[in-house]
Parts: structure tokens; sequence; C-alpha cells
């Protein structure tokens, strides 16, 4: 299994220090509105269950449908958070360099 890691060299000027804060800002609410997509899509999953349950008791057996706990569909996803971030860490003037390190069962190089 293999991950990239990076390394980031900050611009000197402080217009680009600015601008990288607002990056990080922007970042930080942009995993913010992903931690709360998980949550919402987690509660409509169970509360959705729920309701089919519900209906469930009010039917005859040969009537009721399966009610499915879709939760599982529900993922945290804040990849595009971290890409938008590098994007404009960039654009603000900043280096980044990347890695990609091996974390568990990789092939070693003879």
């Amino acid at each position: 299994m293999y991950k990239t890691v990076y390394q980031y060299q900050p611009p000197r000027n402080p217009i680009g220090q600015v601008c990288i804060a607002q990056c990080s800002q922007t970042k930080s609410y942009c995993e913010d509105a992903a931690i709360n997509r998980y949550d919402r899509c987690q509660r409509n999953a169970e509360f959705e269950k729920q309701l089919c349950d519900e209906r469930n008791l009010h039917l005859k057996k040969e009537n009721r449908i399966s009610c499915w706990d879709n939760r599982f569909q529900c993922h945290y996803s804040s990849m595009n958070c971290a890409d938008n971030y590098r994007i404009c860490y960039q654009n603000c003037g900043g280096h980044i360099q990347s890695k990609v390190i091996c974390t568990a069962n990789c092939e070693q190089k003879k």
C-alpha cells in the first residue's frame, strides 16, 4: 500500500502568506461541509429505515417490504478539499513537493 506525502514551502512575501491563510480557511470550510454531508446522509438513511420499519408494523406479514440500513452508502471524503488546497497553495506562490511512500505490503526493489 502506498500513499503520497506532501512537503509545503510557503512563499516568502507577505501577500502570498495571507493568500495561503485564506486557502487554509477555505479547506477547513470544505472539510466541515464534507463532515456535514456525511452526517446528514447517515441520519437520512437511519430515518428512512425507521420509517420503513414503522410502515411494516401496520401491514400484514405478506404485504411487508424489506427494510435496509443504507448507512453503508454514506461516504466521508475530503479528497477534493486537499486537492483544491494544493492548487490554491501553488497559486499563492507556494511550492509543493510530493513523494509516494510505502505504508504496507510493498514490493522491495532489489
